[in-house]
């Protein structure tokens, strides 16, 4: 890196953000602050997470969003927002060391943590059990001042390879395979952690949309397996509902998360305009707030698309629910008709039915036959094929 003689560095961060509310932030604060929780968790769990965070002084504070402050005896200081958004941050010449270092505690301390704080709940489907916890470190930003903006270079070999630089006439900004750089004139040191939490909202942001556009494929490509099949059997039948039916529930599960997601835009926005950043990230990210809700609408339609298709794929299954259903029922009445018959056939041959062992055994032996006939219909019925029409459809 240049000269130290010519650039401070102000600080490293890492973060990341999931959707949260103000409600959420009262309980991180009690936890914070006191190591407890009114819900039902283990108060045990809740002091060895406690005293892994390793705190020394907890705040809450009042800002365009409200947040709980920490600073732990290490030397690092969390940010937790009332949307979700967490940063955590130290200062340090030794950039490689600081981040190992923050590395290190979120995984370690925090994220283990935070996910067991909000760990009750609606049980999470197994396809989202893929997804990375809720709090893993996304995003690596080093905030430094510097007199030079237009010439400012990293070591490849320690931060990666530049792959793209965005130079205003206050802030440059430089990102690596590995973090990226905040670059601010000295008068202008206060926009680097305003920018860095915008940067790494819009990252998370973009992050999330952009696995629930991989599993929307995923699921769609599942169901088209299904509608490829010209027969299935009634037993196919009742396991391909169950998937369908988890699958629903993951999709109403994924459609509420994604309401909640674009209301945070609207706020972050706000916020953005009311602290006079909103023209910094349009020029040195490219972001705009109305293409990130652009984004958000697309894959919200598509996964509007995919509970109908999944609608659709479950009614065809319960019809051929319905086929196998009713043919067993015509079967159980030819069963009905013929044991009638024998009945009366035996009784026409004046056999000593009521207490005669020869009347007895031709009871017996009806009930036995009727019983094997009836095991034998569900299995043919079990595994006779019928027609899916979904393209007819």
């Amino acid at each position: 890196m240049e000269d130290k003689s010519l650039h401070q560095i102000i600080k490293i961060i890492t973060g990341g953000w999931y959707p949260r509310t103000q409600l959420h932030l009262a309980e991180v604060y009690k936890f914070f602050n006191e190591g407890e929780s009114d819900l039902e968790l283990s108060k045990q769990k809740l002091k060895e997470f406690h005293k892994r965070l390793n705190l020394l002084k907890v705040e809450k504070e009042a800002a365009d969003l409200e947040y709980v402050k920490a600073e732990t005896n290490n030397g690092l200081t969390i940010k937790y927002f009332e949307d979700g958004l967490y940063t955590i941050e130290t200062a340090s010449d030794d950039i490689e060391e600081a981040q190992k270092k923050l590395d290190d505690y979120v995984h370690n301390a925090f994220e283990p943590a935070i996910s067991y704080l909000f760990s009750l709940g609606a049980p999470l489907p197994k396809i989202l059990a893929h997804l990375e916890p809720p709090h893993p470190p996304k995003t690596t930003v080093i905030g430094i001042t510097s007199q030079n903006l237009k010439d400012f270079t990293i070591d490849k070999e320690k931060f990666g390879e530049i792959y793209d630089r965005s130079l205003s006439s206050d802030i440059t900004v430089l990102r690596t395979t590995k973090c990226f750089f905040i670059i601010a004139l000295p008068t202008k040191k206060d926009l680097i952690e305003n920018i860095a939490n915008e940067e790494i909202f819009f990252r998370e942001f973009e992050t999330q949309l952009r696995k629930y556009l991989n599993l929307h494929r995923t699921m769609w490509e599942k169901v088209a397996a299904i509608k490829n099949k010209e027969k299935i059997s009634a037993k196919e039948a009742d396991m391909i509902r169950d998937e369908l039916d988890k699958d629903q529930e993951t999709i109403n599960l994924i459609t509420a998360r994604l309401h909640q997601m674009k209301i945070y835009v609207a706020t972050r926005a706000k916020i953005a305009k009311s602290l006079k950043i909103d023209q910094y990230l349009s020029e040195l990210f490219q972001y705009e707030f109305e293409t990130l809700l652009d984004a958000h609408q697309y894959i919200e339609e598509l996964w509007q698309m995919n509970k109908d298709q999944i609608a659709s794929a479950i009614q065809l299954i319960v019809e051929v629910k319905n086929q196998s259903v009713e043919r067993s029922i015509q079967a159980l009445k030819l069963i009905t008709i013929a044991y009638a018959l024998i009945v009366v056939w035996v009784y026409t041959n004046k056999e000593e039915l009521h207490f005669s062992s020869r009347g007895l055994f031709y009871s017996g032996l009806v009930i036995v036959l009727a019983w094997l006939i009836n095991v034998l219909v569900n299995l043919i019925f079990q595994h006779q094929k019928y027609h899916l029409k979904f393209r007819k459809r």
